[in-house]
C-alpha cells in the first residue's frame, strides 16, 4: 500500500496536535507513560553527567496541574449538558445508534468531534 503524502499544513501542525492532546491528556502524557509524547518533549534534561538518575528523579517529583484538560472537559460538558433533539430523515434513523458502522451512537460521535474542534480547532471528518 503507498504511503499518502501529507500536506505541508498537516505535516507543520502535526506536533503541535500531539502536544495538545498529551497537555489536555493529563499528568501521564506529559511524563511519558501514555500517548505518544516524551517527558523529554515537556521536561527538558537537566546538565549533568549523571542526567539519568537525577532525571528520573526530577521526573517522579514534577507535578502538573491539568487545568487545560479541565478547561476542556468543562466546556465539552457544558456544550452537552443539556439533552439534544435529533431529528433524522426517514432511512436514517439507524445512524441514532450506529453512525459509523462500529456502534457509535450520534450523540457520542458529536461529542467526540466537538471535544477535537475544543482541543485542537479542527477536525477532519469524512
Amino acid at each position: 500500500m503507498p504511503i499518502l503524502d501529507r500536506s505541508k499544513e498537516y505535516t507543520e501542525y502535526l506536533p503541535i496536535w500531539s502536544r495538545m492532546r498529551a497537555v489536555i491528556g493529563g499528568e501521564d502524557y506529559i511524563k511519558g507513560r501514555l500517548g505518544d509524547a516524551s517527558a523529554r518533549d515537556f521536561l527538558p534534561d537537566i546538565d549533568d553527567p549523571n542526567t539519568q538518575e537525577r532525571y528520573e528523579k526530577y521526573l517522579a517529583r514534577a507535578v502538573y496541574y491539568n487545568f487545560t484538560g479541565w478547561t476542556w472537559k468543562g466546556l465539552l460538558g457544558a456544550i452537552f449538558r443539556q439533552s439534544k433533539e435529533i431529528i433524522l430523515p426517514p432511512g436514517l434513523e439507524y445512524a441514532y445508534e450506529d453512525i459509523d458502522g462500529s456502534g457509535v451512537g450520534i450523540l457520542q460521535h458529536c461529542r467526540e468531534v466537538t471535544g477535537e474542534v475544543l482541543g485542537l480547532g479542527r477536525v477532519g471528518l469524512l
